[in-house]
């Protein structure tokens, strides 16, 4: 499909000769010369339809063909602010967070060109509002048997007191009923004693590098789980017979990766808990486990719903990757910048060696998180030679405790082939959205101080929601502003250190050791345990909570003279744009984030989070347009799908450079072009600048 290069499956990929070239060549591509290299090289002329400025004229206008949840397709999903221009060229800008990998195919409501996926998830949803005589005991479903298997294989791991795991089983988890009184106990939930060991071990790779699943119904293991014997001989086998390497560190199984869970951190949990929490971790996680075996046994027979869950697998985990470079290669190959969020090393290699663009990935980036930002240029217009890897010296300027981690911020300075300057970063922010406007305002300081006549372009997945009630992330000073109040960015400056999520199930205060393959959800609620690699310089201040609202960035970038491609104003109203549209379904060991079927439309689940950013004095936008099916069509439907793996939207913009962008970006960052082109004026402004 690329060039005539047929796709490779995950292992051949990790081995052909491209994939290590890119490895072992990728950091050292990033040249530092001592003078800015120019070329004769003209730029190349994008497609005819970026010529024409307009990507709606040539959207596809068949109708969505896929079955499940459908919505209304937008022919012209735009916002355009069109204007006079004097550069005849515009730079064709996409942002797109890829997401990565979800090792838990039903976790999401996903679009199925198989009526049976909804039979299915509507199913269990009624299954879990009303059991009946589905309600079983769980010494039914998960026997005495089966107990005394447990506790024989915890004994031979070292683990020697089991007394109160005994006591925990025979007088209470045994005679529980499975659904009403086990799988939605929210006391389970607040002591993590079946989230916590979900997370960290849902996905994990062995010392030679393969990725193995633990056998469970949310997971993309392959193995026959049709009965719940054959479950339990393959999920003993994982747990306790499995050599797993986690961070660079080998283990004998993955039960050895579990950790006690603090009482400290969780005070629902008893003191004797806390005590056999590693042992209890492990009975719970196979409770669960064989619940949702039983739920989805009821639900449909095994070769209805394991076929379903094999083929969301392969399409949202195995093939992922391939599926987001075919993307690109089929409607943004014209594109001249792509801003690529929670890119995986695999992502990286497949788009290089696919792609007329050249990729710049952070010298500092962990791969291990498959979670990176990184940037691809199209090689007909920028100079690879020219570009410099300014990330290091960015996160620098950002406070202790940040909570932002390598990988997550990329920021370089590069040249196109007629020796035009330009900035640019690429962003993902934590799931609360509070270090969106910290790492901006990082960047937007070394642009002004340092990089004053470059442009400025930034692609980030922001975490903006784009609900107007909740608590909010930043605090306001008297006259209405966003205060940023603790970064420490200069000698003058002030800043937020805005942590990360306290309330994601893993929090920076965590155990130390968890799945290196970062499956499941934690790419929505990222946290990498005790080693989390947070980083910053030497600035502080308080962790308050609260998320990130639309509004408030909107005002944080407008007092930076900062705009974007959504509004063209700082009070705009975007509550009907949005960029993702995702729901959790009971199938997660989260259920009071679950929504059911017919919720799934609420406002609540769409939010505004994909944002391209520029300073005003520089560049307009000219257009803008969603994709949500690959197919530069924007549809009003829930993400993923079988066809379009991420749940964000692609963002694409068509940004014009004014004619006195380098000028008037010296006086901090357009301010002076803002001052007149806000009062009409601004054919006047050109002139002032250009005198």
């Amino acid at each position: 499909l690329m060039q005539g290069r047929p796709l490779k499956k995950e292992k051949e990929l990790g081995k052909e000769p491209g994939l290590a070239s890119f490895l072992q060549t990728a950091p050292s591509k990033i040249h530092r010369p001592s003078r800015v290299p120019s070329s004769s090289s003209p730029v190349v002329a994008l497609d005819d339809f970026s010529k024409t400025g307009s990507w709606t004229a040539h959207r596809r206008q068949s109708q969505d063909q896929s079955a499940g949840i459908k919505g209304n397709i937008h022919k012209v999903p735009t916002v355009n602010h069109s204007v006079q221009v004097d550069i005849s060229t515009p730079l064709q800008v996409l942002t797109w967070n890829v997401a990565a990998p979800n090792s838990n195919p039903f976790e999401y409501w996903a679009n199925h060109d198989n009526e049976k996926y909804i039979d299915l998830m509507k199913r269990v949803q009624e299954l879990l509002d009303n059991p009946g005589i589905h309600d079983i005991p769980l010494c039914q479903m998960f026997t005495q048997d089966m107990f005394d298997e447990l506790c024989t294989e915890i004994v031979l791991t070292g683990s020697q007191d089991l007394e109160f795991l005994h006591s925990c089983w025979n007088s209470d988890l045994s005679q529980r009923k499975a659904i009403s009184e086990f799988l939605k106990d929210p006391s389970l939930g607040e002591k993590r004693l079946i989230s916590m060991p979900d997370r960290m071990t849902l996905s994990l790779k062995t010392p030679t590098g393969d990725v193995v699943f633990r056998p469970t119904p949310i997971s993309g293991c392959q193995g026959d789980m049709a009965s719940m014997s054959s479950w339990w001989l393959l999920w003993k086998s994982f747990l306790f017979h499995t050599p797993v390497g986690v961070r660079g560190r080998h283990f004998a199984n993955p039960f050895a990766i579990l950790q006690p869970i603090p009482r400290s951190k969780y005070p629902a949990l008893t003191p004797e808990e806390e005590a056999s929490s590693h042992s209890l971790q492990a009975l719970c996680l196979a409770l669960f486990d064989a619940t949702l075996l039983h739920l989805l046994s009821v639900a449909a027979p095994a070769d209805v719903w394991q076929p379903l869950k094999w083929a969301l697998h392969r399409a949202l985990h195995e093939d992922k990757e391939a599926s987001c470079v075919g993307i690109l290669h089929r409607c943004y190959a014209a594109c001249d910048v792509l801003f690529i969020q929670e890119a995986s090393e695999k992502f990286a290699a497949r788009a290089w060696s696919c792609l007329e663009f050249f990729v710049l990935r952070p010298t500092r980036s962990d791969g291990r998180r498959s979670q990176m930002s990184i940037i691809m240029l199209r090689l007909a217009r920028f100079e690879e030679a020219s570009a410099r890897d300014l990330t290091t010296e960015t996160l620098e300027r950002l406070p202790a405790k940040s909570g932002i981690e390598l990988g997550d911020l990329c920021v370089f300075e590069v040249y196109t082939r007629d020796n035009r300057g330009f900035l640019l970063a690429s962003f993902h922010g934590d799931s609360s959205g509070r270090s969106s406007c910290p790492a901006l305002e990082a960047v937007h300081r070394m642009a002004r101080e340092f990089y004053p006549d470059h442009i400025l372009v930034c692609g980030l997945d922001a975490n903006s929601q784009s609900g107007g009630s909740g608590p909010t992330a930043f605090r306001r000073t008297s006259s209405g502003n966003v205060s940023v109040s603790s970064i420490k960015l200069g000698p003058t400056a002030s800043a937020n250190p805005e942590a990360r999520d306290s309330n994601s199930v893993i929090s920076a205060n965590a155990p130390a050791v968890q799945s290196s393959s970062n499956g499941g959800s934690a790419s929505k609620e990222k946290s990498t345990g005790g080693q989390s690699k947070s980083v910053g310089g030497k600035g502080g201040g308080d962790t308050s909570g609260g998320t990130l609202k639309v509004a408030d960035l909107l005002i944080f970038l407008g007092e930076r003279s900062l705009g974007n491609c959504w509004s063209k104003s700082d009070d705009e109203d975007l509550s009907s744009l949005w960029t993702t549209f995702s729901a959790r379904t009971a199938l997660q060991p989260q259920l009071h984030k679950a929504v059911s079927y017919d919720r799934i439309m609420d406002r609540k689940n769409m939010n505004l989070k994909d944002w391209i950013v520029f300073y005003r004095g520089q560049l307009m936008c000219l257009e803008v347009a969603r994709d949500n099916t690959g197919r530069r069509e924007f549809v009003e439907r829930v993400m993923p799908s079988c066809s379009f793996p991420s749940d964000h939207s692609i963002v694409v913009a068509t940004l014009q450079v004014r004619s006195n962008a380098r000028r008037s970006s010296i006086v901090d960052g357009g301010a002076i072009y803002d001052l007149f082109g806000g009062c009409g004026l601004g054919e006047g402004a050109d002139q002032l600048m250009d005198g």
